[in-house]
């Protein structure tokens, strides 16, 4: 996970804010694949990002490989702390500054 969050952090995708008043944020959650080969050995661990929306909206999901794009956004979206976190106060978010695949203003960038 360090790997994948310093990587989302060299390219700028969020700034560490407290959540204002009468904004909620989104979720998020790291979700891990494991491939096996036929003996059971592993081929590859899979670590990926899911966004939670709120609002109704749809889960998605997205590889950190590719987790960004290079557009900024437009609107606020604020993100609670991916899990593992740790260089910010528990009570912080991440306001997003680049789209996440899954993201729905993703497709507008």
């Amino acid at each position: 996970m360090n790997e994948e969050i310093e990587a989302l952090e060299m390219n700028k995708t969020w700034d560490i804010t407290d959540l204002p008043e009468g904004k909620r944020p989104i979720g998020c959650k790291w979700i891990f694949k494991v491939k096996l080969k036929e003996n059971g050995k592993v081929v590859t661990i899979k670590k990926k990002f899911a966004i939670v929306a709120s609002n109704s909206w749809n889960l998605h999901q997205l590889d950190i490989n590719n987790a960004f794009f290079h557009g900024y956004l437009v609107e606020e979206v604020f993100m609670v702390l991916p899990e593992g976190y740790n260089k910010a106060k528990p009570t912080q978010v991440c306001k997003l500054r680049k789209s996440l695949y899954g993201l729905k203003q993703a497709s507008r960038q």
